[in-house]
């Protein structure tokens, strides 16, 4: 459930760059067109309903976080 509300919420949102999600059942959508391209990928069960609630979590306080730039 909270995978599909964080999906629309990025749909909606992202306006700049691109984003590869990577959600912790391992489904993986991209947003966004352009540059920069960043990857995210989720690894804790909880971060989508977390991100939802709170978009301006802070990277450190989600602690499940793996990103990289391409």
């Amino acid at each position: 459930m909270w995978n599909r509300w964080l999906d629309r919420v990025l749909r909606r949102f992202l306006r700049q760059g691109t984003l590869n999600l990577t959600f912790p059942d391992g489904t993986a959508q991209r947003y966004g067109d352009g540059a920069p391209l960043v990857s995210v990928r989720l690894t804790e069960a909880s971060l989508p309903r977390r991100l939802v609630l709170d978009p301006q979590l802070p990277p450190s306080a989600a602690g499940a976080l793996q990103s990289a730039a391409e």
